[in-house]
């Protein structure tokens, strides 16, 4: 008979303590991406095939074609759908569905004589948010020449001249490169990021000119793309401005360029802080990033951002702000430059601790 051990419950026994943050953190974080996929697979499918039904396309194969900007949403912690665009094809015409998903705090207001058609979606999700609804119309293309020819319209039910600019907010010629073999070219990444960026449309000669205003950005992050995010500056002084910034979820430095000069910006919560460095020297700024871009951090850090060229702060999930000066400077301390940047950046955290 196996032995009896007597516990007094009276005594607290002392208990080691195991942290696994960043594997519930790693879990949440796969659990949201599979929500996100999932809510998109429902919305979209709804909202399709209720428009393939009622145009009668009910035997044509229509697959996704923007499934990469689904991707980029969850690299950028954005988890709010873009548009979704489907393709399919007969002997002479080629259809395009595009799905227009809303967001909404309130229930949407769907207004019964809209010649589109409307899917709502009432549900909840611990990890994303549900879509207010989702709104879908075909388009019709002519093979010969891929220029749209119509939409149908679920009212009248006939094929009818459609304006794009004014239907989904694109032309005819950033449609048809959307579905093309070249859906994923680069001026097609920043068309649709500026639309979620400033929910504003752009002509061809509009988005030929966003291209060449950033095209110094745009071949900086091309040697950083797989560990950078491409987004809109937070300066309101430099809207239109693209900048690249870290895909770690820690980092808080943007990079921009502007009037010659590419400078490292300090960005927190969306809100612009100050720019810390600047250099018009492309090798320098590439030294930088290939810092900033390929950095560890323990465990618990969930806030870093540089104040200047080589000091760093790190805050942690104990509530502690660290900063980290280089061991050559004269004296260890922060500039006055720094302690400004310290200050707003401490406010804006305890602010947000606060709420």
């Amino acid at each position: 008979m196996g032995s009896i051990k007597t516990i007094d419950v009276d005594t607290k026994e002392p208990k080691s303590t195991l942290d696994l943050i960043s594997l519930k953190s790693l879990s949440r974080k796969l659990k949201k991406n599979a929500a996100f996929y999932d809510i998109a697979i429902d919305v979209i499918s709804q909202a399709a095939n209720a428009i393939i039904e009622e145009s009668n396309l009910g035997n044509v194969n229509f697959s996704l074609k923007n499934s990469s900007e689904f991707y980029e949403i969850i690299l950028s912690d954005d988890y709010q759908m873009p548009l979704a665009i489907l393709t399919g094809e007969s002997n002479k015409y080629q259809y395009v569905i595009v799905v227009l998903i809303e967001y909404d705090t309130e229930e949407a207001d769907v207004d019964k004589n809209v010649n589109n058609n409307i899917v709502l979606v009432h549900d909840d999700n611990e990890y994303c948010d549900i879509p207010s609804g989702a709104t879908s119309i075909v388009l019709r293309l002519n093979k010969k020449g891929m220029r749209i020819c119509s939409q149908y319209e679920p009212l009248t039910k006939k094929w009818e001249k459609v304006d794009l600019m004014a239907t989904i907010g694109y032309t005819e010629n950033q449609l048809s490169t959307l579905i093309s073999k070249d859906r994923n070219d680069l001026s097609m990444v920043v068309l649709t990021l500026y639309k979620d960026t400033y929910d504003e449309s752009l002509s061809d000669e509009e988005l030929k000119q966003l291209m060449d205003d950033n095209k110094e950005i745009l071949n900086l992050n091309s040697f950083f793309e797989d560990n950078s995010v491409l987004t809109f500056a937070s300066d309101s002084n430099k809207k239109k401005s693209l900048c690249i910034t870290p895909n770690d979820g820690v980092n808080c430095n943007m990079i921009t360029y502007e009037k010659g000069y590419y400078c490292v910006d300090v960005c927190l919560f969306g809100k612009y802080i100050q720019t810390v460095y600047k250099t018009t020297d492309k090798e320098k700024i590439i030294d930088f990033a290939n810092f900033l871009f390929y950095r560890l951090y323990p465990n618990d850090v969930i806030i870093d951002a540089f104040v200047s060229r080589d000091t760093f702060i790190t805050f942690n999930r104990k509530g502690e702000l660290h900063t980290h000066i280089p061991s050559n400077r004269s004296q260890l301390k922060l500039t006055p430059d720094e302690s400004e940047i310290v200050n707003i950046v401490y406010s804006i955290l305890e602010a947000k601790l606060c709420n």
